[in-house]
C-alpha cells in the first residue's frame, strides 16, 4: 500500500499481524514460493476492492454536489455490488440497526465511476446486513487507529460477510499507508468472526512526490508471507507508485507488484539485481510492514 517513490528500501517498521496487536507471535516462513491460486485470490480480491473504492470515491463526489444534500440524514455509507450495478448508499440506521438509504447512487459493474443517482424506492433489496457490518468495522477500526476517516469495502459472500476498512485522508495527492483491516461477520452483519489487522502502523504518503530514478519500494512482511489484496489494490488505485515489492525475505522469496495488477515472483538473488541502487547493497531485513 505504499503511495511514495523511494530510491532505496524504506524503512517503516510497521508490524503485519495476523490476528491481534497485541504480542503478536512471529511463525516459522513457510517454504518455497506463494502458490498460483494464492496470488490469483490476492489479485482477484484486489481488482474488487480497487473497483470498490472507485465507485465509492465517485458516488461521495456525486453526493457533495447536490443542492438538496441533507446531512443529517447521514451517518454511514457503502458500496455494494449486486444485480449487475454497484450501489454506493448514504443514510442512517433505526434503534433496531435496520439502514435507512437516504441518497443512492449505482454504476455499471463494469465501470464503477459512471455513478448516477438512483431513487431509494428502486433499491434491490435490504441492505441492512452489509451496513451493519460496515458500521461496526469502521468503529473498531476507528477506535484502535483514533481516526475517522476510513473507507470500508464490503464483499458479500453465500454464508458470511468480508469487510475491509482502509484509511482515508482529507488531502488529495495524500494517501495513508497502513492501519487497514480485514473482517469476517456473520451474513446478518451483527457479529464479528475474524478481525485480521493487515498493517498495524500509520505512515501519511504525498503520491504527489516524483523521483528520476526510481528503484521501488521492498516491505518485509512479518507474519505473511506474501503480498496481501490491501496492498495491490492502493497500487492498482495510484499507478504513481509505479511498482513495490513485499514479503518475507525469509522464505527466500519476494513478490513484484505492478499497477495493472501482475504478480511476479522472485527469488531474493533476482529481488537484488533489479532493486541494487549504487553503493552498498541494503540490507533485505531493514524494513518491516
Amino acid at each position: 500500500m505504499l503511495r511514495t517513490l523511494c530510491l532505496t528500501l524504506l524503512s517503516l517498521s510497521l508490524a503485519c499481524s495476523a490476528h491481534s496487536s497485541s504480542n503478536p507471535t512471529q511463525p516459522t516462513p513457510a517454504s518455497g514460493p506463494v502458490s498460483k491460486e494464492e496470488l490469483a485470490r490476492v489479485r482477484q480480491r484486489a481488482e474488487y476492492i480497487q473497483a470498490s473504492e472507485r465507485a465509492s470515491i465517485r458516488a461521495t463526489d456525486l453526493l457533495l454536489e447536490r443542492k438538496d444534500l441533507d446531512t443529517s440524514k447521514l451517518q454511514r455509507f457503502l458500496t455494494v455490488p449486486r444485480e449487475g450495478f454497484w450501489y454506493a448508499l448514504f443514510g442512517h440506521f433505526t434503534e433496531e440497526e435496520t439502514f435507512v438509504p437516504a441518497y443512492a447512487y449505482r454504476a455499471p459493474l463494469s465501470e464503477p465511476e459512471q455513478m448516477e443517482s438512483v431513487t431509494v424506492e428502486s433499491l434491490p433489496g435490504d441492505f441492512s446486513p452489509a451496513a451493519r457490518a460496515a458500521k461496526k468495522a469502521v468503529e473498531v477500526t476507528a477506535k484502535i487507529h483514533q481516526r475517522g476517516q476510513v473507507n470500508p469495502v464490503v464483499l458479500e459472500e453465500a454464508d458470511e460477510l468480508t469487510l475491509y476498512v482502509m484509511q482515508g485522508s482529507h488531502v488529495a495527492g495524500v494517501t495513508i499507508l497502513g492501519g487497514d483491516f480485514r473482517f469476517r461477520f456473520s451474513q446478518d452483519g451483527r457479529t464479528i468472526l475474524e478481525q485480521t489487522p493487515l498493517h498495524q502502523g500509520l505512515i501519511s504518503v504525498d503520491v504527489r512526490v516524483r523521483h528520476d530514478e526510481y528503484a521501488g519500494a521492498m516491505h518485509t512482511h512479518v507474519l505473511f508471507p506474501g503480498p496481501l489484496e490491501t496492498e495491490l489494490a492502493m497500487l492498482m488505485l495510484f499507478p504513481e507508485m509505479q511498482v513495490l515489492y513485499v514479503g518475507d525475505p525469509r522464505t527466500g522469496f519476494v513478490y513484484q507488484l505492478l499497477p495493472d495488477g501482475t504478480i511476479e515472483t522472485l527469488s531474493l538473488d533476482e529481488f537484488e539485481k533489479r532493486q541494487r541502487p549504487p553503493g552498498p547493497p541494503p540490507h533485505p531485513e531493514s524494513t518491516q510492514l
